[in-house]
């Protein structure tokens, strides 16, 4: 990818632009990595950015394994299937920013918003209580029965 250099007539911001230099992309100097257009004091700047994001993800798979289990948990539960779709939700958030190769560094408030989201939706899932199940009509069809067998043995009696 060729860059720009700062225009001081329109001040357009110099950065990246598709109109590609075959000659940077096919030589054989060329090591594709930022630093073939970049200084490399630019490259501390990226690493600590990186690691920052890399980080949170690190921590997101910890929050990942709480909201794994926390879902195997519901399972059977009428809340089960909206916790599923915030923990494959949060799955998709958390990959889409780890598989994206950069770590943030093109759009790092992007990443951190997907982050968020994805923190946001392994919480909802671990949060989630069990819901306590109330007595129903088999509650209520129990009682009866044996109150009615109570009173065939008294009647025998």
């Amino acid at each position: 990818m060729a860059s720009r250099e700062y225009n001081d007539t329109t001040h357009e911001i110099a950065g990246h632009t598709f109109d590609y230099e075959p000659e940077l992309l096919f030589s054989l100097e060329s090591s594709g990595e930022c630093y073939d257009c970049h200084d490399e004091e630019f490259a501390e700047v990226i690493e600590t950015r990186q690691d920052l994001i890399a980080q949170r993800i690190e921590e997101l798979k910890s929050v990942q394994n709480n909201a794994s289990v926390a879902l195997e948990n519901l399972n059977g539960t009428a809340s089960y299937e909206t916790k599923l779709e915030d923990y494959n939700n949060a799955v998709f958030y958390m990959h889409f920013v780890e598989e994206d190769g950069c770590l943030g560094i093109h759009n790092m408030e992007k990443a951190n918003e997907y982050l968020d989201k994805s923190e946001k939706l392994f919480n909802s899932v671990t949060e989630t209580e069990e819901p306590v199940e109330q007595p129903g009509f088999e509650a209520i069809v129990a009682v009866f029965g044996l109150m009615f067998m109570f009173w065939i043995a008294k009647k025998r009696d």
